[in-house]
């Protein structure tokens, strides 16, 4: 073959054409989803704020009754504080001390990223017809 058909060139033409608008189609999800990650994003980041400010103030909380729970416990005597009960005490005072409520910290997701910056409908229609 020494050169394109005119059969194969209108083939072509087909291809590159579909090609572009399926470009198209693709550039404009990708847009259309980054559009909706951003905005999800900032409702994350407004529940990610009440729910962080909920375990600073559940942990400011527990660390108020642990204080009440300590000045309870260092009325008693001595020999309280080393009997069985003094102990169990102790271990419930230690819970409210250090509770395992955790902050959440998620990252901020990437937006998509075509791979390409071109329609590869240009790519394909721009190939030599002889040569």
């Amino acid at each position: 073959m020494k050169r394109l058909t005119p059969a194969l060139i209108s083939s072509r033409f087909t291809c590159a054409t579909r090609l572009a608008q399926d470009y198209e189609d693709v550039a404009k999800a990708v847009e259309c989803y980054n559009a909706t990650m951003a905005r999800e994003w900032g409702h994350i980041q407004e529940a990610m704020g009440r729910y962080n400010a909920s375990v600073a103030q559940a942990t400011a909380w527990c660390k108020d009754v642990e204080a009440l729970m300590r000045r309870f416990r260092t009325q008693r005597s001595a020999r309280w504080q080393e009997s069985d009960e003094g102990e169990a005490y102790t271990a419930w005072e230690a819970a409210y001390a250090a509770p395992n409520l955790v902050p959440i910290a998620l990252p901020s997701p990437d937006p998509l990223e075509l791979p390409f910056d071109t329609d590869q409908g240009e790519e394909l229609a721009g190939l030599p017809e002889t040569p």
